[in-house]
């Protein structure tokens, strides 16, 4: 499965690898697995 995180423009950089920093976080915490992201930028 993908976890895909997509910013249509309402949001800065900072803002959404934030974002994923606590999908990341919340993930590790309650499942034990750490998530890698793989960065596609358009």
């Amino acid at each position: 499965h993908a976890l895909i995180v997509v910013n249509y423009g309402t949001e800065n950089g900072e803002e959404i690898l934030s974002f994923v920093q606590d999908i990341q976080n919340e993930v590790q915490c309650k499942f034990h697995i750490m998530l890698e992201p793989e960065v596609w930028i358009f």
